[in-house]
């Protein structure tokens, strides 16, 4: 988590695009 903007948008855009436990994991 080097930038705060980075994964909020994996969220909002890999939300829609990858499951949840895929963009749970990019987050973490």
């Amino acid at each position: 988590m080097l930038t705060p903007q980075k994964p909020l948008l994996a969220v909002l855009a890999g939300e829609t695009r990858t499951p949840p436990p895929v963009w749970l994991m990019r987050q973490a």
